[in-house]
């Protein structure tokens, strides 16, 4: 048997060494990440439009919860909300109606309160008492809007209801959503004047 030439391997210890370059190195590659991270998140516009996708990047529209809704008008500010659903015609045409005119009259934000809740709940459901129960307490936290109706328009200033398109008529005569939106950002207009 032929013995070969065998030299032990040896191991060869390396001391790890922190240095300036590493440090620099990897807190940048950590920014890096991050950043790449937060710019891939949706911004409050992408999610809308994926929602609406009649919107454009500049709407003026913010999406907002129940709860929030409720804090903004307890905060007494003068405050417009959109009530609809996705999901419903008469929403989708009138979204765009509401920019329009929100830009018009120099209005930055009007909040969309989503309605597709109770667009999607049965009439079997809405003529329960439970049902008529809870809704008449969230319609109370909102100064008395009327949920049940699946398209509105509300206009709050200092925590009081100044407009719901449900429930609005001037001289006993309807108005159509339209003239409700337009004497709405007219009278907030010339409130600031």
């Amino acid at each position: 048997m032929a013995v070969g030439n065998t030299r032990s391997l040896r191991r060869v210890k390396y001391k790890f060494k922190w240095t300036k370059e590493l440090t620099f190195l990897i807190l940048g590659l950590v920014v890096i990440i991050v950043a790449t991270i937060l710019l891939s998140l949706p911004t409050r516009v992408d999610k809308l439009i994926k929602k609406w996708p009649s919107l454009t990047t500049e709407t003026v529209y913010y999406e907002v919860s129940e709860d929030d809704l409720v804090d903004l008008i307890n905060d007494g500010e003068y405050i417009f909300v959109f009530y609809g659903s996705p999901s419903d015609e008469n929403a989708s045409n009138n979204l765009t109606l509401v920019e329009t005119y929100a830009s018009n009259f120099d209005v930055d934000r009007v909040y969309w309160l989503d309605s597709t809740e109770i667009l999607n709940t049965s009439d079997e459901t809405k003529n329960t008492r439970d049902f008529k129960e809870q809704i008449a307490a969230r319609e109370e936290s909102l100064k008395g809007v009327d949920l049940l109706e699946t398209l509105s328009f509300w206009a709050y200033n200092d925590g009081n209801l100044l407009v719901d398109y449900a429930d609005y008529s001037e001289d006993g005569g309807t108005n159509s959503f339209e003239q409700v939106v337009n004497k709405t950002f007219g009278a907030y207009k010339e409130s600031l004047n």
